[in-house]
């Protein structure tokens, strides 16, 4: 069970773990979900103050951009401002800054004071003016320091500007009406054509779960280190916030454990790893890695170790592991949020099972002629359709569940059938909701042109799998002669060129060029030309070697034609390619190959490269 443990402790080494965050959904200009309200800052995903100044700036000058809005302005409505901006952040007051710059009529909605995130940071926390390789070119600046010099400046920087901020509004809901939006506050309403959110991550602290977390010496936020002198005190977080708040308690004079779920921090800035490293040398930090607080008790705190359980003295606890952001403010508004299920997601979300039940369970269902009783095979689409298109078919079609029940031989084949009737069932009628749903958002799902180009190719992808696999196995017909194995290639090789060179377009790096390039080609190549053209090609021309054919490509029958589909073997490792090994007759051959592929090629390549280097850049799966 040790070596268990540690074995999936090393396979999440250095990916995320426990819920994700649900940040506002946002367009590249920062536009959320309900168009004309907009979102900077922390909300974005990216805790960083010299970011967030910057995303003040752009934010504005995306809606110098916007034409509808610069219309709406000159309307000059009575008493509705051109902006809301909704937080008092840095985000916010860089946005303000540049607001009053350019002339618009605006107000600064704060629900307690300026920077009252920076106010609350703890006493003497370092500042860092980060990432070094962005130039600042918002009016606000961002200087190295300390919490108490940044407060200063931004204060000295503010001061001689007739921002109009209002403290002490904490805005409760958003409410769109027309064209002008209603932000609705404890104090009053304010109309504006656009609103900006820079609210931080204003929520509720985020809880340990555990008993004695009630207790008072438990705290969610540091104000000042010197509040503890000569007592043990633990830290729980692996963030910026929790090692400095270690590093100032530690300063002033305590003894800190830090307490961290993971074998690494998740991705400290220099500086906060450089000053941990130094009290941890002298003794004054201790790192508790790879542990979860367990038990909080007034003089103690039991913890749950990668080397059993430990209890600790402990005269203070601080959860430093985030906050949540306000979501319920967020969905008042109508706005959606990154990996929350809406109603409408999940009518997509049954429709992809459904359509998979389909899939899944019709592989092994009867074909449809013989629960019609259509009795012939056909020939063309334009006889399946002719058929499909009569009453005589959907009268069939009504009374399937009997035929299933009257043709089904055992419990399994009743149920699968079954199944897959219903899941077409469902599948039709939500069909008819996303044609619908198409017609009704189309000014949004085509509002660009590559939005034009993915939807109508997924249209097209579907439209074209449909006829091959329902004309397979339904009806017995293969599209142009070529079996499902070799349109589904070539989907899939399409789907991978034109993506990738989507990919390459929008991240043009040189990284992303030569992995989306090797995807590209061994996609391209060894999985669907050479298959599906070179080898029936050579052994057309009687230029494969009879062993080679009975030992790789075994035909189904004596004198039959080669499975050349089973050479993507040689790229797909087994499991992931399973149909070489898990047949009636596999051949010694590709046992081999895949026992060489799987323990030995594979795990040389990951030593070597990465756990990252098969999937992502050989792997079929991995690129799609």
């Amino acid at each position: 069970m040790n070596f268990m443990a540690r074995y999936f402790n090393w396979l999440q080494k250095g990916n995320p773990t426990g819920l994700v965050d649900r940040f506002p959904e946002i367009d590249p200009n920062g536009e959320s979900s309900v168009k004309g309200i907009y979102v900077i800052g922390d909300l974005t995903g990216v805790p960083l103050l010299k970011l967030a100044a910057e995303g003040g700036k752009k934010i504005i000058d995306t809606l110098d951009a916007d034409q509808q809005f610069q219309s709406l302005r000159k309307s000059m409505a009575d008493g509705v401002y051109d902006i809301v901006i909704v937080g008092g952040g840095i985000s916010g007051i860089s946005a303000g800054i540049e607001a009053l710059r350019r002339g618009y009529r605006f107000i600064i909605l704060e629900s307690a004071q300026k920077f009252s995130t920076v106010v609350n940071f703890p006493k003497g926390k370092p500042i860092y003016s980060e990432p070094a390789s962005v130039q600042q070119e918002a009016a606000l600046k961002i200087n190295d320091g300390t919490k108490e010099s940044l407060l200063d400046d931004l204060h000295n920087q503010i001061t001689s500007l007739p921002l109009p901020v209002s403290e002490g509004e904490m805005v409760e809901v958003i409410k769109k009406k027309g064209n002008v939006f209603e932000v609705v506050s404890k104090k009053g309403a304010y109309r504006a054509f656009r609103v900006i959110l820079a609210i931080g991550k204003s929520g509720n602290a985020r809880m340990l779960g555990v008993p004695g977390e009630s207790l008072p010496k438990v705290f969610n936020k540091l104000f000042d280190p010197k509040d503890h002198h000569n007592e043990e005190i633990l830290v729980v977080g692996g963030g910026d916030s929790a090692i400095e708040t270690a590093n100032a308690i530690a300063e002033a004079g305590n003894h800190v454990a830090i307490s961290y779920r993971k074998a690494e921090f998740a991705r400290p800035k220099e500086g906060n790893v450089e000053k941990l490293n130094a009290l941890v040398a002298a003794g004054q930090v201790s790192l508790l890695m790879e542990s979860q607080v367990k038990e909080i008790r007034d003089n103690e705190v039991a913890m749950k170790t990668k080397d059993g359980e430990k209890v600790l003295k402990n005269d203070a606890v601080y959860a430093m592991i985030g906050r949540e952001l306000p979501l319920e403010f967020f969905r008042r508004s109508g706005i959606k949020l990154s990996g929350e299920l809406t109603r409408d997601n999940k009518l997509w979300l049954a429709l992809a099972l459904c359509f998979s039940g389909v899939i899944y369970f019709g592989k092994k269902w009867a074909p449809l002629l013989l629960l019609t009783e259509h009795g012939q095979k056909v020939q063309s689409w334009g006889e399946i359709l002719s058929f499909v298109f009569t009453g005589t078919f959907w009268l069939s079609f009504l009374k399937m569940p009997a035929t299933i029940v009257q043709k089904s031989y055992d419990w399994s084949t009743l149920v699968t059938n079954m199944v897959s009737y219903l899941s077409l069932v469902a599948t039709l009628v939500l069909s008819i909701w996303a044609i619908v749903y198409v017609v009704r958002h189309a000014s949004s799902l085509f509002a660009t042109s590559w939005n034009v180009f993915k939807y109508t190719y997924f249209a097209v992808a579907m439209g074209l799998f449909c006829l091959v696999f329902f004309g397979n196995k339904y009806f017995d017909y293969n599209l142009l002669g070529k079996g499902p194995g070799f349109w589904y290639s070539l989907l899939y090789t399409v789907t991978i060129f034109s993506f990738g060179l989507r990919r390459m377009y929008v991240k043009p790096t040189r990284y992303i060029k030569i992995q989306t390039w090797s995807l590209i080609l061994i996609q391209a190549i060894p999985l669907f030309v050479i298959p599906e053209f070179i080898l029936p090609a050579l052994w057309k021309a009687n230029s494969l070697h009879p062993w080679f054919i009975n030992n790789m490509f075994p035909p189904y029958s004596p004198g039959g034609e080669p499975t050349f589909w089973r050479a993507s073997g040689l790229i797909l490792a087994w499991p992931l390619f399973i149909s070489n090994v898990v047949n009636d007759h596999p051949t010694n051959v590709w046992l081999a190959i895949s026992l060489v592929q799987t323990f030995v090629i594979i795990p040389l390549i990951v030593t070597k490269w990465g756990k990252g280097a098969y999937c992502g850049w050989i792997c079929s799966c991995g690129a799609m």
